[in-house]
């Protein structure tokens, strides 16, 4: 058969002139009614090439094999020249394999000790592996990748969008955390995961609302075992919680769409896709499970923490559910959270859950943090935070999310705002307000500076058709989250964060800007 290879991301498969990525779900069809065979590859690997992949080695020269269709194409493969390094936990190999683009210098070194950090505190929590090895396959490159990321049996692959090298602190931050997210998934979702995420169908979509739980869960851990492990300081992992909730914020979709049905949805693309493409409606109609599921697990944290006066943690019910579901080959139902939490910790979280994962209404940031010791506040953004690497370019005074990229064009107009309002439309180009020319540099004042009831007079290009609209600008309602240390903490609520937040001298001398 012949298989396209020209897309280099986690869920498809690359080949030319330096190297070939093989992604098993992309490349390889399998047999109706032989997918529980063993099955094998043999690849004729070029002069100076090496093979990196999670698949077993067969005595067959250059064959690697797994034991079902399932396991085979869990497994990617690299072929090619490629940067490794490896390092040993508890007898455990891990691999990094870094296709090297001529930026890697650098970080490497950094990244190999960051990636052990978390993998020891992964393996203390769990207290062991589920792998006999393991393979962090990178690519990181800003145009070449499509970016994402892809768990695997004993392996992931990750192709992200800026070199390993760049000069912003905040791309290797979200690297590392990518890195650590996968690294989680080895427990959840591939060994326990909810019904439906394996065996699979591979004919048909696979529904499950469970995802705030393999995704959202996840994705809290990923930042929660940086701090732990002591790749983050305190106040980074602060910052970061503090980044997920105003992004959390800068979703309109969450006051429409909940947690359930984003992850219900998902596999039908309805709203996931478009959401990426900027299509439709998808950004005011779309939560993401990533973050909001990630902000339900830090508060789910935090009430356990506080609620047991210390002694039981989010930690614990995770590795109970491990042990339950991790060797099963179904997955655990739709329950089995609550319950596992119920029995192991003593709290109820039934309340919390139906209100977070079925309603669509606010999280209790300020009063579950305020339970633990911590500070969370609001207010307006500075110049600087505007403008920092993923904050998301929204004018709160009309509503209004532009793309700027030579051009300032409309990404998104949120529902009831000034933007809608005054008519503006998604992909409009802005090019002038009230006679001044607008550019990279001056569009957030331009637009959005002033009193609420200012009125400015917005020239723009729609469909090749110039056009002036009056806007009038409101009250900004989008603010920035700050999160910090109580003070005068004492006693067993200094006790129940210090727990959580781990101890000052787990901190490392590298600086990192915030997010």
């Amino acid at each position: 058969w012949r298989s396209y290879a020209n897309t280099l991301s986690c869920a498809a498969s690359h080949v030319d002139e330096t190297h070939a990525h093989i992604t098993g779900g992309s490349f390889f069809p399998y047999v109706v009614g032989g997918k529980r065979a063993p099955h094998t590859v043999t690849i004729a690997v070029p002069r100076g090439a090496r093979v990196a992949t999670g698949l077993d080695p067969h005595v067959k020269r250059n064959t690697w094999g797994a034991i079902d269709y399932d396991t085979f194409i869990d497994a990617p493969i690299e072929v090619g020249k490629f940067r490794q390094e490896t390092f040993t936990v508890a007898g455990v190999p891990h691999h990094i394999v870094v296709h090297e683009y001529g930026h890697e210098e650098q970080n490497l070194p950094r990244l190999v000790d960051d990636t052990k950090r978390f993998v020891r505190f992964f393996r203390r929590m769990f207290g062991g592996f589920p792998f006999d090895e393991y393979w962090f396959m990178l690519h990181a490159h800003p145009t070449l990748c499509r970016g994402g990321a892809l768990e695997h049996l004993n392996s992931t692959h990750l192709t992200l969008t800026s070199y390993l090298d760049d000069p912003d602190p905040l791309r290797y931050d979200w690297l590392l955390s990518v890195m650590s997210h996968e690294y989680f998934h080895a427990w959840n979702v591939k060994r326990m995961r909810p019904l439906g995420l394996g065996p699979f169908d591979y004919t048909k979509e696979t529904h499950t609302p469970g995802l705030w739980i393999a995704e959202g869960l996840t994705e809290y851990y990923c930042l929660y075992s940086l701090r732990q492990a002591g790749a983050w300081t305190r106040q980074q992992f602060l910052d970061w919680l503090a980044y997920f909730v105003d992004r959390y914020h800068d979703m309109p979709g969450r006051r429409v769409m909940t947690l359930r049905e984003s992850s219900f949805n998902t596999w039908t693309k309805a709203t996931w896709s478009p959401r990426r493409e900027h299509a439709g409606n998808a950004l005011n109609a779309f939560v993401d499970y990533y973050t909001k599921g990630a902000l339900v697990g830090w508060l789910i944290d935090l009430m356990i923490r506080a609620e047991t006066n210390g002694r039981h943690t989010l930690d614990e019910v995770m590795v109970a559910m491990f042990r339950a579901h991790g060797d099963a080959e179904l997955g655990f139902d739709e329950e089995a959270f609550e319950r596992t939490a119920a029995e192991v910790t003593g709290v109820s979280l039934r309340t919390f859950l139906r209100s977070a994962l079925d309603g669509t209404g606010k999280l209790p940031f300020k009063r579950v943090c305020k339970t633990i010791g911590l500070e969370l506040t609001y207010g307006a953004a500075t110049p600087k935070e505007e403008k920092r690497t993923f904050r998301r370019k929204i004018l709160g005074t009309l509503g209004l999310e532009v793309a700027v990229d030579g051009r300032v064009k409309v990404r998104n107009v949120e529902p009831d705002s000034a933007a809608e309002e005054a008519g503006l439309d998604r992909g409009d180009e802005l090019i002038a307000v009230d006679g001044e020319r607008l550019g990279t540099d001056n569009w957030r004042r331009l637009l959005g500076e002033g009193e609420p009831g200012t009125t400015k007079a917005v020239a723009l290009f729609r469909h090749g058709r110039l056009q002036t609209r009056p806007v009038t600008l409101r009250a900004d309602g989008r603010r920035k989250t700050r999160i910090a240390l109580a003070k005068g903490l004492t006693g067993a609520r200094k006790r129940w964060l210090e727990g959580w937040l781990g101890p000052e001298s787990k901190e490392r001398a590298v600086p990192s800007a915030r997010p």
